[in-house]
């Protein structure tokens, strides 16, 4: 090890995982500002910061036991006291499939109608169909709302997969429909000899939604369903245009999703069939079979008579079965059974990547919660008008570009990567851990590449040590915060700094502009 070297770089040597928010690589002076990266030396007594402590020769180090990451889960949760973040948008964790609203809404407001296709239907699977069924519980909690009407993500999502699929040619006209005659059963197997090929039983909401986001994360799907074409319950709700459903199936077919009509579980298929030529089987027969059926089958029940499916992972009893939708307990409204039919798929992956099968992963998040009269004064001051009345219809790619300039977008467009987020879901933080004063809500766009947003600032100084002296910290305690000379705009601060600030920060409280429309108005 060399002369000057720390625990953490002997630690990051070794391979030794030592986390850290705050460590500025290359810096010689540490930071020791979040106090993540403690670790245990024998014979030292209290835990010490693996940034700022000498390596020596012949040191028993521990860098991971239960009082190690209590004290981590507890820096966390000071952190996060103190950061005014926002992860999701509310429309995002208002919808059951969590989806990214924002990101669509951005892709319409450049005209990328191909990648606002491609995040709905990786979000939402049946975006035409739940165009016209889903109650739309995005909008009821979409924070435009408050100052005149929500974005009407519905019809957003709606027309963009309707248009979608008017517009696309298939590969093959011939074989569009993609059904797989019974007595050719070697069909079945992927269409790459190295695709894994997965069955999924039932196509309603769930499975086709499992089959969706299944097929674009490249598996070889074969969906069985009883009836002479797939739909199963949604081809009966009389507010559903064949059209929309049509419209969905086309971009599942698109996939190379491939159908068996006409097979019924427990009857002309068997469970056991399944399991010997595909590598993983989703469940989603409805409410069609009863518990003397799963029995037969070697499934488990409940209680309640009902199949019985561990609710976070979404297995049944048997290795490699997994089930979604009402036969899984999950029934009631369209968007529900879809979410349920994704989280399916998600478990499935797991499966087939030999991964410990938990399900989707629940991140931690932070909200805004109430925010001050002059705090809402500034973000009102970006919505802007975009031209379009909040009850303007969505016919075409105008009117869709500016209906989705009304959207806000909330949340935090780097919430995949900040962090603290990553922390604190691993570590089990909380939260609302510790309640104390808060930053202010605060944006300074001025830069012509970077946004500084210092409500989700946590002091950690990352950026000072790259700002080329523009940047310091002011004031003390509660007050404490980073800023710029004279308070000067960040544009002028900052005339020399190019996009590394945003790569060293944490939290994303720096981040590059996104390319399109003005982001906001420039801070005084």
């Amino acid at each position: 090890m060399d002369r000057g070297a720390t625990l953490l770089d002997a630690a990051s040597a070794a391979g030794v995982h030592v986390p850290t928010l705050c460590h500025l690589v290359g810096s010689a002076e540490p930071s020791i500002s979040c106090m993540v990266c403690v670790v245990r030396v024998a014979g030292r007594g209290p835990l010490v910061p693996a940034c700022a402590t000498p390596a020596e020769e012949d040191q028993a180090v521990f860098t991971d036991d239960e009082g190690i990451r209590s004290a981590r889960r507890s820096a966390i949760e000071l952190l996060l006291s103190d950061h005014l973040g926002e992860c999701q948008a509310p429309c995002e964790l208002a919808c059951p499939t969590h989806w990214d609203v924002p990101g669509f809404m951005d892709a319409l407001r450049e005209d990328r109608t191909d990648l606002a296709a491609q995040i709905s239907h990786d979000g939402l699977a049946l975006p035409a169909v739940l165009g016209e069924i889903c109650p739309a519980p995005c909008q009821k909690a979409c924070r435009r709302g408050e100052r005149d009407a929500p974005v009407r993500i519905r019809e957003l999502h709606g027309h963009v997969g309707r248009m979608e699929v008017a517009t696309a040619r298939p590969e093959d006209p011939g074989q569009a429909r993609g059904y797989i005659p019974k007595e050719d059963p070697g069909q079945a197997r992927g269409y790459m000899e190295d695709t894994p090929a997965v069955a999924v039983v039932g196509a309603g909401a769930a499975g086709l939604a499992a089959a969706g986001r299944l097929a674009g994360r490249g598996a070889a799907v074969t969906v069985f369903f009883a009836g002479p074409v797939p739909g199963g319950s949604l081809r009966a709700q009389a507010e559903l245009s064949a059209e929309a459903l049509e419209a969905d199936l086309r971009s599942l077919e698109r996939w190379r999703v491939q159908w068996r009509p006409g097979s019924r579980l427990g009857e002309d298929l068997s469970l056991e069939g399944l399991l010997s030529d595909f590598a993983a089987v989703v469940l989603a027969t409805g409410d069609r079979l009863d518990s003397e059926a799963w029995t037969a089958m070697g499934l488990g029940i409940d209680d309640a008579g009902r199949l019985a499916v561990d609710r976070p992972s979404r297995q049944t009893s048997r290795p490699g079965v997994f089930a979604a939708g009402a036969c899984a307990g999950r029934g009631g409204l369209a968007v529900r059974v879809v979410a349920d039919g994704l989280a399916a798929a998600e478990a499935v992956l797991q499966h087939l990547a030999g991964e410990p099968v938990t399900g989707p992963a629940r991140a931690r998040n932070v909200r805004y919660g109430p925010l001050e009269e002059d705090e809402r004064a500034q973000l009102w001051a970006q919505a802007g008008d975009s031209g379009a009345g909040p009850d303007e219809a969505v016919v075409d790619a105008a009117s869709a570009i500016a209906a989705a300039n009304r959207c806000l977008l909330c949340g935090c467009e780097g919430h995949d990567a900040c962090r603290l987020r990553q922390l604190a879901t691993e570590l089990g933080a909380r939260v609302s851990g510790f309640a104390g004063q808060r930053r202010p809500w605060a944006r300074d766009a001025s830069h012509g590449a970077l946004v500084f947003e210092g409500h989700k600032c946590i002091l950690c100084g990352s950026c000072i040590g790259r700002s080329d002296g523009g940047l310091a910290f002011a004031g003390r305690g509660f007050t404490a915060r980073v800023a710029t000379p004279y308070d000067q705009p960040w544009a002028t601060a900052l005339a020399r700094t190019d996009g590394s600030l945003a790569d060293a920060c944490p939290t994303r409280a720096i981040r590059r502009k996104r390319p399109g429309p003005p982001e906001g108005p420039e801070s005084p």
